[in-house]
């Protein structure tokens, strides 16, 4: 277009102003007039632009929320990379040197943009900005992670306390076994005791009700210690499969605005990929736990077995040593077992040594920890306690046994005792497998003076 001697271009940028398709170009002095684009908040009037990325950020804010995608964007910016420009003018912000113009389109280009879509009807342009960029962190940390984001609940908690005043966030879900609570206040998962069946119907019933804010001191057997305002929504999996309820927490005084509202919408697809993934290391948890449990327990009497007994004691015996507390060792026969398989039979036999084995681990005291070692054999280690001590605790159980070790299996009525070595730490004992050999040389002695009794290591 040309007015008397001005000759003006007009360029082509459909979707990126809030009026009108076009920038204009003036070709002699190589000024772009941009209308919207480049366009910038600032709580201060600037004239010209003192530095891109300063500028970049104050316009970013606005562009962020008001350009509808990307693909609008590249194409806009690719049209105006065609012309020699000395200056850009937009409507709205600062007049932008030559020496920022190159800088400022290469950062537009790739800036995430289309916020006002994402968010509807929301107004709050910065809180929004802030949203959006805090989430974006978010879906990319928690997507990418091969952990457990369970371990970084307490920073994902302080990033979104950036956007909204959340105190506290509860979430359950499920598996084959029961339900389970992640409690951002609580540092591990939860094995609750709510009732599968129920937790299933309310999923059904949550789900058809949509999200909803309600007021509550309690989820279900989880006592909160205060009443809360609670935002509830349920999460899905990747097929649409309802397997989890969350609840974000406020203060019950809080106000949530429109734009709270918003972010709280779309904070739902976050935390259904948080769930389910979180979902999925418990259950591998579980049964690399519950295999590990098979591994180190011995068959029949259920007690630790002798592959748990050669790490545990190395382990116990080492921080004895550095720590320098008592550590004590007994090692336990029961008394002519082999004269009971004999006259009765192996399962016979095999059922005393189990009851023998629940009335040890039933009367010894909660730090000590007790193995099968082999055949009748059991051991018991005993943090903390000295010679005397532990040998106090096996008087009161052999006493006990005495008069509580008769089984009666049908017509066969069994009575049975058992000696015992035991062995402390001390200087000259040099590693763990010296201390289970002065217990095993203690209990030998017991046998040799008549058995039912309890010998000390010298």
């Amino acid at each position: 277009m040309k007015i008397k001697d001005i000759e003006l271009e007009f360029i082509f940028t459909p979707y990126m102003h809030f009026a009108g398709n076009i920038c204009t170009y003036y070709s002699k002095e190589k000024i772009l007039f941009s209308s919207d684009i480049f366009g910038a908040l600032s709580e201060e009037f600037e004239l010209f632009a003192h530095d891109a990325r300063d500028y970049f950020e104050k316009m970013k804010l606005f562009h962020m929320h008001y350009m509808p995608c990307k693909e609008v964007v590249e194409y806009g910016m690719n049209k105006i990379s065609q012309y020699d420009m000395n200056l850009i003018a937009p409507q709205h912000g600062s007049i932008i040197k030559k020496e920022f113009i190159h800088y400022l389109i290469n950062k537009f280009k790739n800036l995430d943009v289309g916020i006002y879509l994402e968010y509807p009807g929301g107004s709050h342009i910065q809180k929004l900005a802030k949203a959006h960029e805090t989430l974006s962190k978010l879906f990319e940390m928690v997507s990418f992670t091969t952990k457990s984001n369970y371990n970084n609940i307490g920073m994902i908690l302080e990033m979104l306390r950036q956007i909204l005043p959340i105190e506290r966030i509860v979430c359950f879900s499920y598996y084959e076994k029961g339900v389970i609570c992640f409690d951002s206040a609580v540092p591990f998962p939860i094995d609750t005791k709510v009732s599968l069946k129920k937790f299933l119907h309310d999923l059904e019933n949550y789900s058809s009700q949509g999200s909803k804010l309600l007021s509550l001191d309690s989820i279900y057997s989880i006592q909160l210690g205060k009443h809360y305002k609670a935002y509830r929504f349920v999460t899905k999996n990747e097929n649409e499969q309802t397997i989890g309820l969350c609840f974000i927490l406020f203060d019950p005084t809080e106000m949530l605005e429109t734009e709270d509202i918003k972010i709280l919408e779309s904070l739902q697809k976050l935390f259904s990929i948080m769930l389910t993934k979180e979902r999925e290391f418990y259950r591998i948890k579980k049964e690399e736990a519950h295999l590990f449990q098979k591994a180190i327990t011995d068959g029949l009497t259920k007690l630790y077995n002798r592959y748990y007994l050669d790490k545990f004691i190395e382990s116990e015996f080492e921080k004895a040593k550095r720590y320098n507390y008592p550590l004590s060792v007994v090692m336990i026969d029961l008394d002519f077992f082999k004269r009971i398989n004999d006259s009765y039979g192996h399962e016979v036999g095999d059922m005393v040594l189990k009851a023998f084995a629940e009335f040890l681990k039933k009367n010894v005291r909660k730090s000590d920890v007790v193995f099968r070692y082999g055949g009748d054999e059991l051991l018991i280690v005993m943090p903390f306690t000295d010679l005397h001590q532990a040998r106090d605790v096996m008087e009161r159980i052999r006493n006990l046994l005495h008069q509580k070790g008769t089984l009666q299996f049908g017509d066969i009525k069994i009575t049975y005792t058992f000696s015992a070595g035991i062995a402390t730490i001390d200087e000259n004992i040099k590693d763990a497998k010296e201390l289970i050999k002065k217990a095993d040389e203690a209990l030998y002695k017991a046998k040799k003076l008549g058995r039912d009794r309890i010998e000390l290591a010298n």
